[in-house]
């Protein structure tokens, strides 16, 4: 082979390996199933989800009616979604400095999370179009509406600001407090709610406002 062709042989060489899919690392497992779910991954059709069923980074996983989705991740945080949700495994890594973002389109989302993340500030947080909530070793739901995203505190701390840097305003959720985000705005301020009488917020019903939320402005 000449010189010529040699180096026909390498670009083309380095072409495939370029344009070869990456694999993505698998970082938890379907755990509890209820109704129906699926999930979305490299751009590829959807597919239905099954007990078991692997996890990956970069998943779209999407849920129906009356339907709930338990995911136990690698670290053994749980990621719970209620009907008509739609969620992103946009990063999770538990090696080196752990590091977990979870967006969430549509929804509800009740993360439990290890304390594998509580040694550093931030390092899991949960992101929707107009809030993101950072977290370590907290349990918390956040409810994203059309325009708004709730956060109420089940155990721990969670930090809540606007995903617009120009609006640098935080609030400091703990156990039994909750705010609402609405999109361009800063957070309201942290409103106590009686965790008993929330019920089960993954259950039936679209995402309407809770009680929660009504108390705190939300509408």
């Amino acid at each position: 082979m000449d010189n010529r062709n040699w180096l026909w042989a390498l670009a083309a060489s380095g072409l495939l390996l370029f344009a070869a899919p990456s694999f993505a690392k698998q970082v938890g497992s379907v755990s509890k199933l209820i109704g129906s779910a699926d999930v979305v991954r490299d751009d590829a059709a959807p597919k239905n989800l099954t007990l078991e069923a692997p996890i990956l980074v970069q998943d779209k996983l999407r849920t129906g009616r009356q339907s709930e989705l338990i995911i136990t991740m690698a670290d053994k945080s749980r990621l719970t979604l209620g009907e008509n949700s739609r969620i992103e495994i946009s990063n999770y890594r538990t090696e080196g400095e752990p590091n977990g973002v979870i967006e969430v389109a549509r929804g509800r989302l009740r993360a439990f999370v290890s304390d594998l993340f509580s040694s550093r500030s931030e390092s899991f947080k949960v992101k929707t179009p107009s809030a993101i909530a950072g977290v370590q070793g907290t349990d918390f739901i956040v409810i994203v509406h059309a325009r708004y995203t709730q956060v109420i505190v089940f155990e721990g701390m969670t930090v809540v600001y606007s995903p617009n840097p120009k609006i640098l305003k935080r609030v400091i959720l703990r156990k039994g407090q909750t705010s609402i985000i609405r999109e361009g705005e800063a957070p309201l301020p942290a409103t106590p709610v009686n965790l008993l009488t929330l019920g089960d917020l993954l259950g039936g019903g679209d995402t309407e406002e809770t009680e929660a939320g009504a108390a705190s402005g939300g509408g």
